[in-house]
């Protein structure tokens, strides 16, 4: 009785440790891209971490109507999911990119 209890309590353990481990119960974090010149790539305004692909959508808006001298045909954005920072590459990568 006493293996059959141990072996329910590690089979639990290993069962939500699975569930984490794919991503049962995550949350997307989104983190919006801004271009002023979308031919200059470097210059780029960083939102904070966003909720949904709207709200990084919503952010992208405010932000370009905060700008006092930008075309909207210079301009460019992209609103990442699940971005990390690479110190290597010097940049975000992101698990999906889209407009």
């Amino acid at each position: 009785m006493k293996n059959f209890k141990q072996n329910l309590v590690i089979g639990g353990i290993f069962t939500i440790s699975l569930l984490v481990l794919f991503g049962v119960g995550c949350r997307e974090r989104w983190i919006g891209f801004y271009y002023p010149s979308k031919s200059d790539l470097s210059t780029f305004t960083k939102s904070p971490e966003l909720s949904s692909l709207e709200e990084c959508r919503s952010w992208v808006e405010q932000t370009k109507g905060s700008m006092s001298n930008h075309a909207d045909a210079e301009d460019d954005y992209e609103c990442g999911k699940n971005c990390s920072y690479d110190k290597n590459f010097d940049g975000y990568i992101c698990q999906e990119t889209v407009r």
